[in-house]
C-alpha cells in the first residue's frame, strides 16, 4: 500500500513539470522561466495537493495556465491566515491589484508567480475581469471564508481555464460552474476540522 502511495504521489507531482507554455518556447522574449512555473507546481504541490491531481486530466497545454491560476488562488487565500486583522489584508489584497497592473502590461515584479501569471495572461489572452472578481471575493472573506463564496472562487479558476482553452459555450460553461461547486464543497469539507478546532482553542 505505501509504495502503491508512493507511485501515486509521483504520477501527480510529474504531471505538473509543465516547463513553458509553448508560445514562450517560440518567443526570443519570454516573460517568465520554466523555474518560475516550478515554483507554482511547488507551491501546489505544498499546499493545494488536489489541483495537482486534478492537472494529470488537462493536455500537456494547459498545464501552465492551470499551475499558474491555481497558484495565484492559493496565494490570495493564504492573505487571511498571514495577517492579524482585516485591515493588514486589505492592504494584501491592494498589493496583489496593482501587481496585477504590471502582470497585465507585461510587466510583472520580480516574483514567480507574478512572472509566470504575466507569461500565461499573454499566451492565452486571459481576461483581467475573473481575477479581478478573486480579489473581490478574497475582500469579503478577510473576516471568515463563507460557503458561497468558496464555490464562486473555484467555479472562477475553472472559467479562467476553459477562457485559456478557447472555449466558449453554454455547456462548457454549465459543466465549470458545477466543477467548482464540487471543489467548493471540498475545500469547505476540508476547512472543518481546522475550524472546530480554532472554535474549540478561542471558546466560541
Amino acid at each position: 500500500m505505501a509504495g502503491c502511495a508512493a507511485l501515486r504521489s509521483t504520477s501527480a507531482r510529474s504531471a505538473l513539470r509543465v516547463g513553458l507554455p509553448v508560445a514562450a518556447r517560440r518567443s526570443a522574449t519570454s516573460l517568465a522561466t520554466a523555474e518560475d512555473f516550478a515554483y507554482c507546481v511547488d507551491r501546489l504541490e505544498r499546499f493545494d495537493r488536489e489541483q495537482v491531481q486534478c492537472a494529470m486530466f488537462l493536455p500537456q497545454e494547459l498545464r501552465p495556465v492551470h499551475a499558474a491560476i491555481r497558484a495565484f488562488n492559493l496565494e490570495t487565500a493564504m492573505v487571511r491566515s498571514q495577517v492579524s486583522d482585516a485591515t493588514l489584508g486589505a492592504m494584501r489584497i491592494q498589493w496583489w491589484r496593482d501587481a496585477l497592473d504590471g502582470i497585465f502590461a507585461g510587466e510583472p515584479s520580480g516574483t514567480p508567480l507574478h512572472r509566470a501569471l504575466a507569461q500565461v495572461v499573454s499566451d492565452f489572452k486571459l481576461s483581467r475581469f475573473l481575477f479581478e472578481r478573486i480579489l473581490e471575493a478574497r475582500q469579503r472573506d478577510l473576516d471568515g471564508l463563507q460557503p458561497s463564496t468558496a464555490i464562486e472562487l473555484e467555479t472562477y479558476c475553472e472559467y479562467m481555464l476553459l477562457e485559456a482553452a478557447g472555449c466558449r459555450n453554454p455547456d462548457a460553461d454549465a459543466a465549470a460552474s458545477h466543477i467548482g461547486k464540487a471543489l467548493g464543497i471540498a475545500t469547505l469539507s476540508r476547512m472543518i476540522g481546522r475550524t472546530a478546532q480554532k472554535c474549540y482553542n478561542t471558546k466560541c
